[in-house]
């Protein structure tokens, strides 16, 4: 008896020709003879288990086969011939994939860049049977010497997205990925938050700064230290996400629903990030990052001035020379180049949400709603990440005074 085949895989393929009506092996053609037509065929395990006769015919033993590969391919969904003996970098095109069939084409990008700079080079070339722990967090150790613990965790992502993948088809038993140590937090410096005599003195220097001005950069982050966006939901507004009037507007969002935005307010609802020959907006990073921030005034002033008359409602509030979406990279780029010309070497993009987050706490805003102006899906991420602390409390002080002061 043969041997059972593998699920989605065939046996041998054989021929027969038929010649005046007649059936005979391809092999017992009498020479000379030209047969009616060519029929290939072979057994298939399809993907229930059982195993049944597939054949396909065409006028020559070559265009036969052409057809039988069509139908077998069609026969298995298309699903990759993959077993244990596969590389690593084979079913990381698998999963690339599946990642493009099922998520943002940002989240897909993304991806690729990761496997393709830090995973591929180094365990591409491994079959998925020696993909074990060891490897993985020897690769992990090797990265942590130069990489941040926020990049580290974008790549455990797709290490462990890839193996899910060989999990799922039945190709391991375990996801090793989910075995590894967790990730030690970067001893790097968090952003700092600026307080008011700090802001103050940033924009000075940056309003005085005349490179600083021809990049747009004074209003730019001046938006972003008024409502604590991201880089990206900054450079993705558009003036049909604004409403600089006294009354309630309905916008539409992308699958189509009525949104309610109050006055003088914005509704952040997209996101804008590079990608392979430009950049691409999508949808928002997560549903809570679709949020509607209403204006402090000096903030709706500054966008009522700004908005050109007769302003198309696509255009982006703050775009390029050429009136379209800003290139992330450009916009970086001239970050860095202000932030050492006006003596702040250590700003970035994230001291606007740091601050105005550890301005709403000072103020007694609770972590929730915090959470919900910047867009955090869990206010816990607000509180560990975005509220600065360590700064001088009087009240705690005045407190301990009454503590170990005369009893009333």
């Amino acid at each position: 008896m043969p041997p059972l085949l593998q699920i989605g895989t065939h046996g041998k393929v054989n021929h027969r020709a038929q010649v005046a009506g007649k059936w005979m092996p391809l092999r017992d053609l009498p020479d000379g003879a030209t047969p009616d037509v060519v029929q290939a065929y072979t057994n298939f395990r399809d993907l229930d288990g059982v195993t049944r006769k597939v054949s396909a015919s065409g006028p020559t033993q070559y265009k036969a086969d052409r057809a039988l590969k069509a139908v077998l391919k069609e026969r298995s969904g298309g699903v990759r011939r993959l077993s244990s003996e596969s590389r690593f970098a084979d079913l990381a095109t698998a999963y690339l994939e599946r990642v493009q069939r099922t998520r943002a084409v940002t989240t897909l990008e993304r991806y690729r860049t990761r496997l393709n700079v830090h995973v591929l080079p180094n365990v591409g070339q491994l079959r998925l049977r020696e993909c074990t722990v060891g490897r993985f967090q020897a690769l992990m150790d090797q990265l942590a010497e130069r990489l941040d613990s926020n990049t580290l965790a974008g790549i455990r992502t797709v290490l462990s997205g890839v193996m899910q993948e060989a999990v799922d088809r039945d190709l391991i038993s375990a996801n090793p990925v989910r075995e590894m140590r967790d990730i030690e937090p970067s001893r790097k410096r968090k952003a700092p938050a600026y307080d008011h005599e700090q802001l103050v003195d940033f924009f000075a220097r940056l309003d005085g700064d005349e490179e600083s001005r021809r990049a747009d950069l004074p209003d730019l982050l001046r938006f972003y230290f008024a409502v604590g966006v991201r880089f990206g939901e900054a450079l993705a507004l558009r003036w049909q996400d604004v409403n600089l009037t006294d009354e309630p507007v309905l916008a539409t969002n992308a699958w189509g629903e009525r949104v309610r935005v109050p006055a003088r307010s914005i509704w952040i609802n997209g996101n804008l990030v590079a990608v392979s020959g430009g950049v691409a907006r999508n949808d928002g990073k997560t549903f809570a990052a679709r949020r509607v921030i209403v204006l402090p005034d000096y903030m709706h002033l500054l966008l009522s001035v700004r908005k050109p008359d007769g302003a198309p409602e696509s255009e982006p509030v703050f775009p390029s020379t050429r009136l379209g979406w800003r290139h992330p990279s450009n916009v970086q780029r001239a970050v860095r180049s202000m932030r050492k010309r006006i003596g702040y070497p250590d700003f970035t993009t994230k001291v606007g949400r740091r601050s105005v987050a550890t301005a709403l706490d000072a103020q007694g805003f609770s972590a929730r709603e915090i959470a919900d102006i910047l867009g955090h899906a869990r206010p816990s991420m607000t509180q560990d990440v975005y509220m600065d602390r360590g700064r001088p409390n009087t009240r705690a002080a005045s407190a301990l005074d009454r503590l170990h002061g005369p009893a009333a």
